[in-house]
Parts: C-alpha cells; structure tokens; sequence
C-alpha cells in the first residue's frame, strides 16, 4: 500500500480499480458524447445562418465544405 496519492491515482487507471472492459467502456462513451456535441455545433450553425436568412447558394463554398467534412467525419466514425 502506498500512501502517495499521484501513485493510487496511476494504479487506479492502470487496472487496480478498473477492468480493461472499464475503461473501453469509457473511451466508447467519452467518443459518443464527442460526436453528439459536434452534431450540435453542425446544427446550430445551420440554424443560425437560417434565422439569418441566408439560403443555401448564398452560403460560402468553402463554409459548406468545411461542414460537410465534419458529417462525413462523424459518419466514417460510425
């Protein structure tokens, strides 16, 4: 036993406390929570250039482009 707090913490993550299935487990939810909230950056700028009134051929090119490589990175994630 140890009485060295950065060293529990160490063992702790290591697998004294956690199973690697834990910690996979946590990876997986931490990942999915991630892509939930990009999803939700994607659909706010969406809705804010519709509550500004713009429609999508006025829109810039590379803006859509750059939103379209976040989806087509949440899907390949998937």
């Amino acid at each position: 036993m140890t009485y060295c707090s950065a060293c529990a913490l160490r063992t702790m993550y290591e697998g004294k406390y956690f199973a690697k299935i834990d910690k996979d487990s946590i990876d997986m939810g931490l990942t999915m929570d991630l892509m939930r909230r990009a999803r939700n950056i994607i659909y706010q700028a969406l809705e804010s250039l519709d509550d500004a009134g713009f429609i999508r051929k006025d829109i810039p090119d590379t803006l859509m482009e750059m939103l379209n490589e976040v989806v087509g990175d949440l899907e390949n994630t998937i």
